[in-house]
């Protein structure tokens, strides 16, 4: 056994065993802990930016937890959630935007989006609405737009309105 109170400069200090500390463990910046026969795992600080680094090719990183939750360096804003059996939830500037919920996913504000939009299988429905009562959808021959609440109309609005066929000539 080692007792130690005080300092005392080491070189080099083998354990063979657990090493039980009762206090913080200070590494200075630019120094690494190295974890695995093959140092694969390192915790690493150089000062500004902060790592967790698993470098061997193939081998997960696992992070096992009910609640992953990232946070900004103040901790006073969410950046993301992971929560077990349950959403996945996206936050920007500390505002909820995205999350994923058994039905699929939902939007807290816009889509912004380049390309196409939704795609989907044959026979769906995109629903629009409080009580999705606006359908579109395609059968894999034929595409409808469907009002399918008891009241209210299906209205198109324009200057004109022009039917054409697949081909793009007058019908």
């Amino acid at each position: 056994d080692l007792d130690v109170d005080g300092q005392t400069d080491l070189d080099h200090v083998a354990v063979a065993g657990v090493s039980t500390f009762s206090d913080n463990i200070n590494i200075i910046d630019s120094k690494k802990i190295q974890v695995g026969n093959s140092a694969d795992l390192t915790i690493h600080h150089d000062g500004s930016t902060a790592s967790l680094l698993k470098t061997k090719a193939g081998d997960q990183l696992g992070l096992q937890s009910d609640l992953i939750w990232l946070r900004n360096s103040a901790n006073n804003e969410s950046l993301a959630k992971f929560i077990a059996d349950g959403a996945v939830e996206l936050y920007y500037d500390n505002i909820h935007k995205v999350s994923t919920n058994s039905s699929g996913l939902k939007v807290y504000g816009s889509v912004d989006a380049n390309g196409s939009i939704f795609s989907t299988q044959d026979n769906t429905f995109f629903k629009l609405g409080a009580s999705n009562d606006l359908l579109l959808t395609h059968n894999g021959t034929d595409s409808y737009i469907r009002h399918a609440s008891g009241s209210g109309q299906l209205q198109l609005r324009s200057r004109e309105i022009h039917f054409l066929k697949g081909d793009a000539t007058d019908t």
